[in-house]
């Protein structure tokens, strides 16, 4: 069970992350843009498809986890690792516009520490990769059901908070 609350908990992050760029999407694109890691039509055509891939992995985590999906969200969690120790060890600043315009983030420790967490999270949700958390969670009885949906929110929930703690010290 608790391999399928970690899953669900980064599922709700990428689902959360995915839909507030999809909402300001010309945002998305310019972040991406303005990375410098890029060249900038690349990094446009980049962050204007990223919020449909988090929202393809989030929903795919929830509805029918496969390999292929957690190779991606392996992928884009190493990917921000990577471009959040960037920043680090350029002790750079930039807003990450990881929530779109919803919530304020910037790249750098808040970041990092976010996405080891989602990577935690996700090694041990990848245990669950036979099981269908919507047919686990489905057979848990309702006075269990409320405790691991509360889990799962406030897994996820702590994830994102720590990281705009952080960015805020």
């Amino acid at each position: 069970m608790v391999s399928v609350i970690s899953l669900f908990a980064v599922a709700l992050t990428f689902v959360f992350s995915g839909f507030s760029k999809l909402i300001s999407i010309r945002g998305s694109s310019e972040f991406a843009e303005n990375l410098g890691i890029f060249p900038p039509k690349i990094g446009s055509i980049l962050g204007f498809f990223m919020p449909f891939v988090e929202l393809f992995v989030g929903l795919g985590l929830l509805l029918f986890t496969r390999v292929y999906i957690l190779v991606i969200a392996y992928g884009i969690i190493f990917f921000f690792l990577a471009l959040n120790m960037k920043f680090i060890l350029e002790r750079k600043e930039m807003n990450c516009f990881c929530y779109g315009n919803i919530l304020e983030s910037k790249l750098g420790k808040g970041g990092f520490i976010h996405y080891i967490y989602l990577l935690v999270a996700l090694g041990v949700g990848s245990m669950s990769i036979d099981q269908d958390i919507i047919k686990v969670i489905y057979n848990v009885d309702s006075i269990n059901l409320v405790f691991v949906i509360l889990t799962m929110l406030l897994l996820a929930a702590n994830s994102i908070i720590i990281q705009l703690v952080i960015d805020k010290a």
